[in-house]
């Protein structure tokens, strides 16, 4: 409003400059040399005036201009901080909610990382050894001993005593329809070898072979211990009896890990 004003002004004061030389008689420059220096004087204002307000227009339009710049811009801004945060609200998949965070935390509300679902999918049968079992399983004969009933089919109860982390006792019973035998080998646990997926203990040593009815022989025993469970574990072992009538048997059973035993 200020520019156009002064265009204004700035017009009638040319129009009425130009009105004054109009009016003065073509003769009166040669006998009136004041009143032409008067009117050259007058153009030569009502120029500057013009060029002065041509510039006063300019730096309003490049005023305006920059001030409908901005205006979108700040606008846009709130604008996209309400999209940015309602998308963060409705859209539920975010993975950065503080519900997934938690979830993906092991140990939080049973939340699961994918490497341990990976190992609980992928884990072989239980790894550990128990140092305490005491179990059921049967005796397959391989060569009949007329003193001992460890080559005789029958039933067996069998146990493991750890003596520490390489010597354990393991004493079993066998019966058969004859007779009954007590076994008791002191044996070397050796380290475990995996096959498969699954962790084999095996072991070997000697001990005694007790019939209720007849002499004590020698026994060479050996074997090997599959823990199967956090409970159980597969024992499988051959009695061989070395001395007074030779017999050799092979016991397959399962025991019971128990668990104020278990390491």
């Amino acid at each position: 409003m200020a520019s156009m004003q002064k265009l204004s002004f700035l017009a009638g004061s040319a129009a009425i400059a130009a009105a004054l030389v109009g009016m003065a008689p073509a003769q009166a420059e040669d006998t009136t040399p004041s009143m032409v220096d008067s009117a050259n004087v007058i153009e030569a204002d009502v120029d500057m005036l013009a060029e002065q307000a041509a510039a006063a227009t300019a730096t309003d339009l490049d005023m305006t201009a920059q001030a409908e710049t901005r205006e979108p811009i700040a606008a846009e801004v709130p604008l996209a901080v309400a999209d940015t945060s309602e998308a963060l609200v409705l859209d539920d998949t975010v993975a950065t909610s503080s519900d997934a965070l938690l979830a993906a935390q092991p140990g939080v509300d049973g939340g699961v990382t994918p490497g341990q679902q990976i190992a609980q999918e992928t884990r072989p049968l239980y790894q550990g050894v128990t140092p305490f079992y005491v179990g059921v399983g049967g005796n397959i004969g391989i060569i009949e001993s007329s003193e001992s009933a460890t080559g005789d089919f029958g039933f067996s109860v069998i146990s493991k005593v750890s003596l520490g982390p390489r010597f354990a006792l393991r004493p079993s019973l066998v019966i058969t329809e004859k007779r009954t035998s007590l076994t008791v080998p002191l044996t070397y646990n050796f380290s475990p070898i995996e096959v498969g997926g699954v962790n084999v203990h095996p072991f070997l040593g000697a001990g005694i072979d007790v019939p209720f009815d007849q002499e004590v022989g020698l026994l060479i025993n050996g074997g090997v211990d599959i823990p199967i469970s956090r409970q159980f574990t597969l024992n499988a072992q051959t009695n061989w009896r070395v001395t007074s009538d030779f017999g050799l048997g092979l016991t397959i059973g399962v025991g019971y890990n128990f668990p104020i035993f278990f390491e």
